[in-house]
């Protein structure tokens, strides 16, 4: 445990395994979200080139395409991560996180000056 002066007390906590599916399910989602936040940025910025006629199909597969392929090569890119993470965890020990314990209090604040001068 890592303790500061103002008595902020910080737990240091290792991960010591990942489990795989969970972690790339969420990982894909993510990526999926931004997947179709750019489709639509990059749907609507390639609408004027190709106008009317062909805008709304390039649209349309900018807002299909692009997320499915962010969430396909996140996902087997993170289950690759999590494998080789609990591959090597064992050897190498761990990443690290601190956190703050949920016994430590903050300070409470000043009493407030009614007779300051205003």
């Amino acid at each position: 445990m890592v303790t500061f002066s103002r008595e902020i007390t910080l737990s240091i906590l290792r991960l010591k395994h990942i489990t795989i599916m969970p972690f790339a399910i969420w990982v894909s989602l993510i990526s999926a979200i931004v997947g179709f936040l750019f489709g639509v940025f990059f749907g609507l910025i390639s609408f004027p080139s190709f106008g009317f006629q062909y805008g709304i199909d390039y649209i349309f597969l900018w807002i299909v395409v692009t997320p499915t392929v962010f969430a396909v090569i996140s996902f087997l890119a993170s289950l690759i991560g999590a494998v080789i993470y609990n591959a090597l965890v064992r050897s190498r020990g761990g990443m690290l996180f601190e956190f703050d314990e949920p016994t430590s209090t903050p300070e409470p604040p000043p009493p407030p000056n009614f007779w300051a001068d205003s």
